[in-house]
């Protein structure tokens, strides 16, 4: 039961860093969802530009916070930052790839939910099945929000790296929002560990019971009730 709790308090965390991952599709304008950005960049007047997951923004130096603009909110909102810079190779693989990587952090929330159904349903329900269905749906969403991170992180890191190279603007990644992609990854991974080691457990302990019945005949369901 502990480690069950465990799992559970592993889940509604990740869950939360998730939500707040995608928090920003409201395009609310308040300083802490305008450091979830995946990448900046930064021209030498002070101006700035931002790439999120839903949005373009940028900053107008000269007229400050107050000029703060965004473009309208849109689900998986490419990156494309050629327009920057002319030495850009595989210009579509940007564009697909933020897409993609959008739609495996969502993939990934859906099956962190049915994970957290799952764990709930074990409370009630001592059943192998559940067991199973809590440990290969972690294992899928850990992959899944992996996969979704690195694509995320690649591109914005490379993208950054060719920009600041070859364009006057300086360019680098959110912290913050990387932290939300990777954190999950490895909260999600703890969290499947342990289901895993408690299925194998609960698996021996069920095993041993079967045993020790056999063994006593007073254990013995069918004894008792004669």
């Amino acid at each position: 039961m502990p480690a069950l709790r465990s799992v559970l308090m592993f889940f509604l965390s990740t869950a939360a860093l998730t939500l707040i991952l995608l928090a920003n599709l409201s395009g609310a304008n308040t300083p802490f969802f305008r450091t979830l950005y995946l990448s900046k960049l930064e021209g030498d007047d002070g101006s700035a530009y931002y790439w999120t997951l839903y949005n373009f923004c940028s900053l107008n130096a000269t007229a400050g916070d107050v000029d703060f603009t965004c473009t309208p909110s849109q689900a998986a909102y490419p990156y494309e930052p050629y327009d920057w810079s002319n030495n850009w190779q595989a210009v579509d693989n940007y564009k697909s790839g933020s897409q993609a990587g959008y739609a495996l952090v969502l993939a990934s929330l859906v099956f962190l939910l049915v994970c957290f159904v799952s764990s709930i349903v074990i409370f009630f329900r001592r059943e192998s099945i559940w067991d199973s269905l809590f440990s290969i749906f972690s294992l899928i969403s850990t992959f899944v929000n992996l996969v979704a991170a690195i694509i995320e992180t690649g591109l914005h890191r490379n993208g950054s790296v060719i920009i600041s190279g070859s364009s006057p603007y300086s360019a680098g990644m959110g912290n913050p929002i990387q932290a939300l992609l990777w954190i999950p990854v490895f909260l999600i991974f703890g969290s499947s560990m342990v289901a895993i080691l408690m299925v194998d457990e609960r698996c021996r302990d069920d095993l041993e019971s079967e045993k020790g019945s056999r063994r006593n005949p007073f254990l013995n369901p069918k004894r008792e009730a004669l």
